[in-house]
């Protein structure tokens, strides 16, 4: 099975542009979904905590794998994506969304 390194060395070989490895992504993160590694087997996300505590949801990486992390990203865009596609007031939404740094 292809893993999320290989799809990523592939891209920086040239082997596959951005927009294969972003399809072969998706089908390995949706394999994964699939197989039972749903987003909830290794982590608890709290998408409304920035209303409650005034501080965005971070990611605890220590101990996940980088496809884990990875989906917990993701999850957090599709979120904070659906709450500026169904908001009065967009901007105040993203206004509250954190980047992923290193």
């Amino acid at each position: 099975m292809t893993s999320l390194d290989d799809i990523l060395r592939d891209v920086q070989r040239g082997i596959l542009n951005p927009s294969e490895a972003s399809n072969k992504i998706t089908n390995l993160f949706n394999q994964n979904a699939q197989n039972g590694s749903s987003i909830n087997s290794f982590a608890k996300l709290d998408h409304d905590r920035f209303v409650r505590t005034n501080f965005p949801e971070v990611v605890f990486a220590e101990g996940k794998t980088a496809p884990q992390i990875a989906l917990i990203l993701d999850d957090m865009a599709r979120s904070v994506n659906e709450k500026i596609e169904s908001s009065s007031d967009p901007l105040d939404v993203a206004s509250t969304a954190i980047l992923a740094t290193r």
